[in-house]
């Protein structure tokens, strides 16, 4: 079996790929969209650059195609055409219990003959979310959506402080994971990632009923410095 996972650089992306490598799956390529219309990635808002360097730090092979909300499932099937040329077999991402973008992928892949492994599917979110933090996942939230309760939350770290804050504040208002668009992340470091991301300077930027993160200047270390 060989992989693809579908990375966003999020929290989710990257416990379904933790995941997977602890299930001994061979995971060969990381798939990731960047919408063409402002250039940054699809949903997440990031600078595609920093994609780049988390796959740098993951030693993974990335794939970034350029694509909008119009053109985007025809992408889709491209890389996964091209990927499966190259022998990937199987598609891994993070939904979760979002029927229908769980739908979406199941159609996708069938109609490509891929298989598709989605790791987190139906677990309780806020088992997630703990166990993102407990194995040492570090993560900032860089995308709000500024009609919700997340629109507070940019640039706050996901830790326990933050989860004890959806318990507190927020119970049952709010997706633990985000899994309804309220909030985004990029993941900073994890015991995958050979090196951590500083984030040095950053700002907000509010688009379309959005808030997220506009990362100007970052550090990547390498562990053990």
């Amino acid at each position: 079996m060989q992989g693809v996972i579908s990375w966003s650089g999020g929290k989710d992306s990257c416990l379904a790929l933790y995941k997977t490598l602890s299930y001994g799956i061979n995971v060969t390529h990381m798939l990731n969209f960047i919408n063409d219309d402002v250039s940054l990635t699809m949903s997440h808002c990031l600078n595609p650059e920093l994609i780049k360097v988390q796959a740098a730090a993951l030693h993974l092979p990335l794939i970034q195609k350029r694509v909008n909300w119009n053109t985007y499932e025809r992408g889709f099937q491209e890389a996964l055409r091209e990927l499966k040329i190259k022998g990937v077999d199987t598609l891994i991402n993070g939904d979760i219990d979002l029927a229908e973008c769980i739908a979406w992928n199941r159609k996708m892949c069938g109609e490509l003959r891929i298989r598709l492994l989605m790791p987190l599917e139906n677990a309780k979110p806020e088992r997630l979310l703990t166990d993102f933090i407990h194995v040492g996942f570090k993560a900032v939230i860089v995308c709000v959506n500024t009609s919700t309760p997340a629109r507070d939350w940019l640039g706050d770290e996901i830790d326990f402080a933050f989860l004890a804050r959806l318990h507190s504040e927020k119970a049952g208002t709010v997706h633990f994971c985000g899994e309804l668009g309220e909030y985004h992340t990029l993941v900073t470091d994890g015991p995958i990632f050979s090196g951590k991301m500083e984030i040095i300077e950053s700002k907000p930027v509010n688009i379309e009923g959005y808030s997220y993160l506009d990362i100007s200047r970052y550090n990547v270390k390498a562990k053990g410095r």
